[in-house]
């Protein structure tokens, strides 16, 4: 469950919580408390399609919509215990959907089984109405987590990272931790073989990989900065004409390129850019340039409170931005000290920033998401206090 920003360490649910208000377009449906709200105008079709309680963490769809790859979580020895902290086994799968309409899952390889510590007992809730030191019997580790009767006090830095798949769908890229250092692996979903994309770590954290034409773009972390590189999968060189400080250009060939501080890339569908994070701004740059363009950004207030961006991505089509925006809805005091509640949902805009649509609301977090051909998304959420997967299309007009 590693993640290299504060957008992940920060997407579990808080127990109370108020619609988010503000400039954004907002849904007309009025739903119960932890059932996910959206506008059929822009979202339809939405389903729950897994139902078994285990914990998850990244979700992705194979292009066509057709596959999807998860990350699932099962945790053994916390059940009934009356310590403040208790050593858990957590086991991490990879599970493969052949048809993401039929939830008859797949474990694929990569599996990783690790020791962590969980923590449980209302000093570390963050409601101070909340009075409960035991996870229920029967209840997984990240739901207790999602309604405050748990959480992790040290992420498992071994477990599969975000995936990506081939345009085949059977094979995909995600980041391995076998080694002790995160790296890019590839993978077969009908096999138990694994290669690594790079002979080692190309920094800290190699993770989130993109894929397209046999161009990686993946995260990393290089002198405790987060850093964006692009690398061919084939080990053949990218050109690439920089602009220096004095205004002269030179020109890079070089299997892997660092295109500077960013999080979180993904490709456009069709051109030459990424959009992605810097320092919870959505941002785009073109691979062979150096400039990076904000589109849309957070002020100083709504980043002292907490508010950032994460996972932008371009639809199929190429004219919309899809992202998810964790806002602060409400807050509480705790002594003399205001806690801020944040939830985390789901966003569209076009391409230049404007037109921004809540696509889903609620006392409920979207914390992971995945879009395919035909305007197909999936997404996890704690809707009903479940970690579970759900699907949508998104009605993105004209």
């Amino acid at each position: 469950m590693e993640h290299n920003n504060v957008f992940y360490h920060s997407v579990i649910a808080l127990l109370s919580a108020l619609a988010i208000c503000g400039c954004f377009s907002q849904p007309n449906v009025t739903i119960p408390d932890n059932d996910i709200g959206y506008d059929s105008g822009t979202l339809r079709n939405v389903q729950r399609i897994s139902d078994d309680g285990f914990g998850k963490t990244w979700v992705v769809a194979s292009n066509d919509g057709v596959s999807l790859l998860y990350n699932e979580m099962t945790m053994e020895n916390i059940h009934n215990k009356k310590e403040t902290t208790v050593n858990a086994t957590i086991t991490n799968r990879v599970i493969y959907l052949r048809n993401a309409q039929v939830f008859a899952k797949t474990p694929t390889s990569v599996e990783v089984e690790n020791s962590d510590k969980l923590i449980i007992g209302n000093d570390v809730v963050f409601a101070p109405e909340i009075d409960v030191i035991s996870i229920p019997k029967g209840m997984s580790a990240q739901d207790a987590a999602n309604i405050h009767l748990a959480r992790f006090i040290k992420a498992d830095a071994s477990a599969p990272g975000v995936a990506a798949f081939y345009e085949n769908g059977t094979n995909f890229i995600y980041s391995d931790a076998e080694r002790g250092s995160r790296q890019l692996a590839k993978a077969n979903v009908n096999n138990t073989s694994k290669t690594f994309i790079t002979q080692n770590p190309v920094g800290q954290g190699d993770s989130y990989p993109s894929l397209r034409d046999g161009i990686i773009a993946f995260q990393t972390t290089i002198n405790n900065q987060s850093r964006i590189i692009i690398l061919r999968e084939d080990g053949n060189s990218i050109k690439r004409n920089r602009q220096q400080s004095d205004g002269s250009i030179v020109t890079e060939d070089a299997r892997q390129l660092n295109l500077g501080p960013g999080e979180q890339p993904s490709w456009h569908p069709t051109e030459d850019k990424v959009v992605f994070i810097l320092d919870g701004n959505i941002m785009e740059m073109d691979i062979y340039a150096t400039q990076q363009t904000q589109i849309y950004g957070i002020s100083n207030r709504e980043k002292q409170e907490g508010v950032s961006c994460g996972l932008p991505s371009f639809t199929a089509d190429g004219k919309y931005i899809l992202f998810l925006k964790r806002a602060k809805v409400t807050s509480y005091k705790q002594g003399k000290t205001e806690i801020p509640i944040h939830r985390t949902h789901l966003y569209r805009m076009n391409t230049d920033g404007s037109n921004i649509t809540e696509l889903t609301s609620g006392n409920l977090d979207i914390t992971y998401y995945s879009a395919s051909k035909d305007d197909k998304v999936f997404f996890i959420s704690n809707a009903g206090n479940k970690t579970e997967i759900w699907s949508a299309t998104i009605t993105l007009g004209e």
